[in-house]
């Protein structure tokens, strides 16, 4: 194990929603860290790939506690062993674009969405053995979210604009007019919802926003 992990500079921390002593924490430079414990204690995965480099995004299978994902560079890795070996199931190889957000869907453990900083948004049915692109927004994507209640219904935010499909990312609606009442809205940076999925914030440039109906109208908080 590596013990504490109180000076090392964190990205991002996900929880397993069936274990609340399960916690998964992407850094800096030491790569991925997990704890089983309640963050008592840390452990590095095995495979020296994932024990340094920048970790920005985790997600874990919600109907596999064993099952993890997790950027680290321009590659997605999977891990099916809780976490101890992982395995590339993609490799971006165009220069200067990276997976930014990786999300898995409640409701359904096969589909997998990477969020890529040029824009693009890549859907897997099958954990991540296969990969279509179902979303080019052209602009950086800085977070996205699967409805919890519905899980027909994604939102994807953009440096510059929020995007909204209902039918499992077949088809995108720009949602430029339901921002229109709040200055510099479209300006995104963070997506969160509740654990049923019946209220949905949203961190914009001038603050938060919030939708009680799978993001389509809002009101300012």
């Amino acid at each position: 194990g590596v013990g504490s992990i109180s000076s090392t500079d964190m990205v991002t921390l996900s929880g397993d929603p069936g274990d609340s002593l399960a916690l998964y924490a992407g850094t800096v430079e030491k790569g991925f860290v997990f704890s089983y414990d309640g963050a008592a204690s840390w452990q590095s995965p095995r495979d020296a790939q994932m024990q340094s480099g920048t970790i920005v995004s985790i997600a874990v299978d919600p109907s596999d506690a064993c099952t993890v994902f997790a950027t680290n560079g321009a590659r997605v890795y999977r891990s099916t062993d809780c976490s101890r070996r992982f395995k590339s199931v993609y490799d971006e190889t165009r220069a200067n674009v990276i997976p930014h957000r990786i999300l898995t869907d409640r409701a359904s453990s096969n589909i997998v969405y990477v969020g890529l900083s040029n824009g693009d948004l890549l859907k897997s049915t099958d954990r991540g053995e296969r990969w279509n692109k179902v979303l080019s927004t052209k602009l950086p994507i800085r977070d996205a979210i699967v409805s919890n209640r519905d899980n027909k219904v994604l939102l994807v935010g953009t440096s510059r604009g929020l995007w909204r499909s209902e039918d499992s990312g077949a088809t995108w609606k720009e949602m430029t007019d339901a921002l229109k009442p709040f200055k510099n809205s479209t300006e995104i940076d963070h997506l969160v919802q509740t654990g049923d999925g019946g209220t949905i914030v949203m961190g914009a440039k001038p603050g938060l926003l919030r939708s009680i109906d799978l993001g389509k109208p809002w009101e300012s908080l």
